[in-house]
């Protein structure tokens, strides 16, 4: 129980903060000036473990995708936003454990 509680929480914090940076639409693009979810994304996987990372990566991707499609982005951009979050996450993370190991 605890798992869809930690899941359910991160998730809506992850939506919350990204119809927060879809409020600042460029003019005439469909580009965000700000995303703040960007940094819930990398606490949340972050703290993911072994168990967890498989449906972390999965409601990570489907809450980006359903923020951005929902919000006015295409499909296919919403796709891409997407892959390019789950490229930056991991990639920081990545950075982040070659840079800190013992943490």
């Amino acid at each position: 129980m605890h798992a869809v509680v930690r899941l359910a929480s991160w998730t809506a914090a992850f939506v919350a903060a990204g119809y927060v940076g879809r409020a600042t639409i460029i003019d005439g693009t469909a580009l965000s000036l700000v995303w703040p979810a960007a940094g819930v994304a990398l606490l949340w996987l972050a703290t993911s473990s072994r168990r967890t990372v498989a449906a972390d990566t999965a409601c990570f991707a489907t809450a980006t995708f359903v923020v951005n499609a929902s919000t006015g982005a295409s499909p296919a951009l919403a796709t891409v936003f997407v892959v390019a979050n789950l490229i930056q996450a991991g990639l920081v993370l990545a950075l982040a454990r070659w840079w800190v190991p013992e943490v």
